[in-house]
């Protein structure tokens, strides 16, 4: 493995896949092979913490090697059924849906390396695929590889080139994510990708089209309220201002009650925070 750059802290590597119990045997194969090579770089495994079919496979071969897995399951169980026993940091998401799930396997992880599996992982690919095309998500700076074993992913690939000959999509098919036919060489990819900083530039490109294409002058001003993306970060940043200004507004008018006044911008800043409605126009 050759690259321009190394990283000076461990690569988390999450691995979308089957959780089937038919998978074929083939399929975890090449699963348990991934996972052995990912522990042997020293490389942190996310995944659903399944311990069937690709994710089983994946987590078999970190194991076999010693390696850290960290395992990112609903609360309820309701894909996999049961986290794989050997996996010693778990994640519990919550929620109606998955939604929180797939979030954090996106935040946990440095890039998206796809193996074959079903509806389930269909869904992941496509939602971070969109997130990257957005600059949303977190996915702006993440590498997304599709492993095409056996030409599983065929499909996927003569649509996006349907797409793009029709002139639907906005960028070129890798713009989106790139794709390997062995998951040690989509490793590798990953890896070098994340390092010298190249995912970036596809995200950007893809947000440029969108925006040249898309984005008219508002001449009647039909736009009454513009929503902007919001990070975590900004949320947080603005809570702490309205905290702030609170504490400060009780020690000019009370200074003796010095201790209630932190008290008090610290409750109102996690009753704000708990508010999704106040989070939405914050900003």
């Amino acid at each position: 493995m050759s690259n321009n750059k190394q990283l000076n802290r461990q690569f988390r590597v999450t691995v979308f896949g089957s959780s089937s119990k038919q998978t074929a045997s083939h399929l975890v194969d090449d699963s348990v092979r991934l996972g052995e090579e990912i522990a042997r770089r020293g490389y942190l495994c996310v995944n659903g913490a399944g311990s069937t079919g690709v994710m089983g496979g994946v987590n078999k071969g970190c194991d076999l090697q010693k390696g850290e897995v960290r395992g990112i399951i609903h609360e309820k169980f309701c894909v996999d059924f049961g986290e794989h026993p050997h996996i010693k940091d778990l994640i519990f998401s919550k929620g109606a849906d998955l939604s929180e799930r797939k979030q954090c396997l996106i935040d946990h992880g440095d890039c998206l390396l796809v193996m074959p599996g079903g509806v389930g992982t269909f869904d992941e690919f496509w939602d971070c695929v969109c997130g990257k095309s957005l600059g949303m998500k977190g996915m702006s700076k993440k590498p997304i590889c599709l492993v095409n074993l056996d030409g599983f992913y065929d499909g996927f690939l003569m649509q996006m080139r349907r797409a793009h000959k029709d002139g639907i999509l906005y960028g070129h098919v890798d713009n989106y994510f790139h794709v390997e036919t062995d998951p040690i060489a989509a490793l590798d990819w990953c890896y070098n990708t994340f390092v010298n900083d190249d995912t970036l530039k596809e995200t950007n490109s893809l947000i440029d089209s969108i925006t040249q294409n898309n984005v008219e002058e508002d001449e009647s001003n039909r736009v009454k309220v513009r929503v902007m993306p919001t990070t975590t970060k900004e949320v947080v940043e603005a809570v702490e201002k309205k905290a702030v200004a609170i504490e400060e507004y009780v020690m000019d008018t009370a200074p003796d009650y010095r201790g209630f006044a932190i008290g008090l911008g610290l409750g109102v800043a996690m009753t704000l925070l708990s508010r999704s409605s106040f989070v939405k126009n914050l900003l």
